[in-house]
């Protein structure tokens, strides 16, 4: 995810209930390196996967949830996909699916 890192900075993220049908699903995302430093600000890495050989979901609902924090007021960010994947139980792209921009005004 690409976003303004003037406007916004990445917070954190809680697990959506999704991907958790019975099975502890392991999520990661790549913000920050070992020191805590961003190496590469505003661009948020973000993964969730069910491991192991349990199977996929069907339905819909939540996968994962991120939160900013608001660096500059009055101002404006687009959130934006670049090189995203959803994946079927034997690694390969699910077709039909649609990635949406979003966009941050903080006022």
């Amino acid at each position: 995810m690409d976003f303004d890192p003037t406007i916004v900075t990445f917070n954190g993220s809680q697990q959506g209930v999704f991907l958790d049908k019975g099975f502890q699903p392991q999520l990661s995302y790549q913000a920050a390196t070992a020191t805590g430093a961003q190496p590469n600000p505003g661009k948020l890495i973000v993964s969730a996967t069910r491991l192991g050989n349990i199977g996929g979901v069907t339905g819909s609902g939540t996968i994962i949830s991120l939160t900013f924090n608001i660096l500059n007021k009055g101002g404006q960010t687009s959130l934006a996909f670049s090189n995203n994947n959803l994946l079927d139980v034997n690694g390969q792209p699910l077709p039909g699916i649609n990635w949406s921009a979003g966009k941050i005004t903080v006022q």
